[in-house]
């Protein structure tokens, strides 16, 4: 069994603090840091990590805060995923009923115009104006466009399951 090659680390005592060296890095004469805590962050990003380029004091804290919350990051990652498929799928329906508001809105429209027209056709004016009175309440009544009810094109394309199970 071949053996497996190991990444060379080398972590020295300084008079004034430590250096950390490996394979790999990018800074030439390796990191130096004057404590033990910043020893342990700096191995914890370059070698834990395999971060090899140089980090600002803020961008290192940023990653060890984020390392020790990894955790809950990943509750909330998840909740993000679930809240994200929620928010599909009710959108979805939402799209769904607002194709079906257009639709109905247009045979609504349609059918205010045939009965006004049949309205004109009838030869007893009493009728005619009793026909022209019941529908004078959806005179302004007009087809809803996508944009009024919040759909792009692109909803306009989803297939409509449920409308073809209705028919």
């Amino acid at each position: 069994m071949a053996k497996k090659k190991l990444m060379n680390i080398e972590v020295r005592t300084l008079p004034n603090g430590y250096s950390l060296k490996f394979d790999g890095m990018r800074q030439s004469g390796g990191y130096m840091y004057f404590s033990k805590e910043k020893l342990l962050e700096g191995f914890m990003l370059h070698i834990g990590l395999e971060i090899t380029e140089e980090l600002s004091v803020e961008n290192m804290q940023d990653f060890l805060v984020a390392t020790m919350n990894w955790r809950e990051n990943k509750k909330c990652v998840r909740e993000i995923e679930r809240l994200n498929t929620s928010m599909n799928l009710l959108k979805g329906k939402r799209n769904s009923m607002a194709r079906k508001v257009m639709a109905e809105r247009g045979k609504l429209v349609t059918l205010v115009s045939n009965i006004k027209k049949a309205a004109y056709k009838c030869k007893d004016a009493e009728c005619q104006l009793a026909i022209m009175k019941c529908i004078n309440i959806y005179a302004k009544t007009r087809q809803y466009k996508p944009d009024e009810l919040g759909l792009t094109s692109e909803d306009l394309k989803a297939p409509i399951e449920d409308e073809e199970d209705e028919e």
